[in-house]
Order: C-alpha cells, then structure tokens, then sequence
C-alpha cells in the first residue's frame, strides 16, 4: 500500500492535519514529506503515495484527469492567513487597498 506523502512537520497544513488526524483516532505512517504542495502533487503523480493537500491546489490536476481527488468526510477544514510586510517600508496604495480588501472580505464571512 503508497504511504502518505507529507508536508513538512513544521509546515502549519501539516501540523493542521496531524491534529485533525489525532482527534479522530486516525494514525499513519509519513513516506517522504516536502516543504511545498508542487512537489507533494508530483510525489504521488509518479506513484509515491497519497496525500491531503488543499482542494484548491489541485483543481487543475483534478480536471486534466492527472490525479484523482477525494473528498475526505469531515466538514472542510480552515486555516488563518496573515499579512506580512516589511515594517521599515511605506505601503503603496495599491497594497493597502488590497490590504483593506482582504479584511473587508474576511469580515463579512
């Protein structure tokens, strides 16, 4: 049986999904782990393994037919995002408006 490709155990999807896991009584054994979904989703193309990675990562792959994508049976997951930006540099105006529109979204949900 593929084992489970991974993110990295410092990665905060990975450790997101080893909660889940944990919480559910689910354990399993990581085969390789990587720091970046690229390299997860040609991990498991080539014949690696498995893996849980974000839906919208692999919509492209999920449409060209290049890997097979299941919903997994719990309510879907959410992670938070922050912003970051360098504190010694004044924000363009293009920036803060994007910035007002990310929270604006986020306040509406």
């Amino acid at each position: 049986m593929p084992q489970p490709a991974a993110f990295e155990t410092d990665i905060p999807t990975r450790r997101a999904i080893d909660r889940h896991a944990a919480d559910a009584g689910v354990a399993f054994d990581v085969g390789v782990a990587f720091d970046n979904i690229e390299t997860i989703k040609r991990a498991v193309e080539v014949g690696m393994g498995l893996a849980i990675v974000p839906r919208p990562s692999v919509l492209d792959e999920q449409r060209s037919g290049q890997l097979a994508v299941v919903a997994l049976a719990e309510p879907e997951w959410t992670r938070s995002v922050g912003i970051i930006y360098r504190s010694d540099r004044a924000l363009s105006t293009v920036a803060k408006k994007f910035i007002e529109l990310l929270v604006a979204e986020q306040g509406a949900k």
